[in-house]
């Protein structure tokens, strides 16, 4: 499992990665629930480390465009989900897929 999260992270560059708690907007658990983000300096994507079933609000006002690619990456298996586009409304709700109650990564990326 936590080779292909290690893979996952590795996968962007890592030099310009920003570890920012204000990309949760809403939802944010504590201990066990704590969810971990990150983003890129150049606010070009994002990516969310959810351990627990959870619905949250990320803030994507840093990511300067009209729509976005969300993914979700199951770190237990490696598997995406297909990329699906949505408009950049500045915080966008989310809820972890119905698969599985814990451990994802939603990844966003500037379309």
């Amino acid at each position: 499992q936590a080779g292909y999260l290690k893979k996952l992270i590795e996968s962007r560059p890592y030099l310009n990665r920003v570890p920012d708690t204000t990309i949760i907007a809403e939802g944010q658990g504590g201990r066990k629930h704590y969810i971990a983000a990150f983003r890129d300096s150049a606010n070009k994507y994002m990516m969310i480390y959810i351990p627990t079933a959870v619905t949250f609000k990320v803030n994507t006002s840093l990511i300067k465009s009209k729509k976005l690619v969300t993914t979700w990456f199951d770190p237990r298996t490696g598997s995406y989900t297909k990329p699906v586009r949505i408009k950049n409304t500045q915080q966008v709700a989310f809820s972890t897929p119905k698969t599985s109650d814990e451990d994802w990564v939603l990844i966003i990326d500037r379309n």
